[in-house]
C-alpha cells in the first residue's frame, strides 16, 4: 500500500512535528499494540505495531508538502486498510491545521 497525504505546511521540521502529535494521539490509546515511531533520518520514519500476534511495519517519508505512508499489511489485516488509512490521514491534516493556525508558528501540545 502507498497512500499521500497532503498537510501543506512548507516546513520540513513542522511537518515532522505534526507526524509526532498525530502519532502521540494514537499511541496511548493504542498501547495494547505496542506501537513505535523511530526516525530513521530526518525526512524518513517508521512505525511499527502488534496485531493478534504480527508484527506490521509502515514507513513514513516526509517532506515539505506530504507525508507518504508505505507498507504492506498481512492479508487477514487488508479489509481495514481503508479504516486505518482514514484515521491517519484526519490526525495528520487535523494536526497540519492547528500548525497553521498557531499564533506563534509552532505546532501547538494537546
Amino acid at each position: 500500500m502507498q497512500h499521500r497525504i497532503t498537510h501543506g505546511l512548507g516546513d520540513l521540521t513542522k511537518a515532522r512535528s505534526v507526524v509526532e502529535q498525530a502519532f502521540s494521539t494514537y499511541r496511548e490509546r493504542l498501547a495494547d499494540y505496542e506501537p513505535n515511531l523511530a526516525w530513521q533520518s530526518d525526512r524518513r520514519a517508521e512505525v511499527t505495531f502488534r496485531v493478534m500476534g504480527k508484527s506490521m511495519r509502515v514507513a513514513m517519508e516526509l517532506d515539505e508538502q506530504d507525508v507518504v505512508v508505505e507498507g504492506k499489511l498481512p492479508l487477514v489485516f487488508r479489509p481495514f486498510q481503508g479504516k486505518i488509512l482514514g484515521v491517519l490521514e484526519r490526525e495528520v491534516k487535523a494536526w497540519a491545521e492547528r500548525a497553521r493556525t498557531s499564533a506563534d508558528g509552532d505546532t501547538p501540545q494537546g
